[in-house]
């Protein structure tokens, strides 16, 4: 997809209360990451790391990166993707707790970008990610994302 990404597109065209949403999300957030570093890491923090933009934003550049055939070395790393893919999960977990967030343009969005993620993929009951992921092996039920694989590979 060239040109300017969706997601940033999208967040110009959030509501003033989506975006005072999202921000105290964000600010929840926040206080998880600095408090999983040292006080003195955690203070020059300034913003989350996993906000609920950068999640889309890491969603979208997956989608994006599979529709190039991985461009532009044809590899991505496993530990990546599965980031990616909890990211992923992660956006269900804000737009179910914060219905501001969850109809409108992010769900619009989300739909999009997951309607491009299912034609990289085909499902192949969790095989390619099983050997890399503990929850897949202890049998787990993850979302419907992760028993798909890329149409092509890049870890292997």
């Amino acid at each position: 997809m060239a040109g300017t990404p969706a997601t940033d597109s999208t967040w110009e065209r959030l509501t003033a209360a989506q975006l005072a949403t999202v921000a105290t999300v964000d600010e929840e957030r926040l206080a998880l990451e600095r408090s999983r570093l040292p006080a003195a890491t955690a203070q020059r923090l300034d913003g989350p790391i996993y906000s609920v933009r950068s999640r889309f934003l890491f969603w979208e550049r997956l989608v994006t990166l599979m529709e190039n055939d991985w461009a532009p070395d044809g590899r991505y790393v496993v530990d990546e993707y599965i980031n990616d893919l909890e990211s992923r999960d992660r956006i269900d977990d804000v737009l179910e707790s914060r219905p501001v967030l969850a109809t409108g343009l992010l769900t619009e969005l989300l739909a999009h970008l997951d309607r491009r993620f299912l034609v990289r993929t085909v499902p192949d009951d969790g095989a390619a990610l099983r050997p890399y992921t503990k929850a897949l092996r202890e049998g787990a039920q993850l979302s419907e994302r992760w028993y798909r694989r890329p149409d092509t590979i890049p870890w292997l």
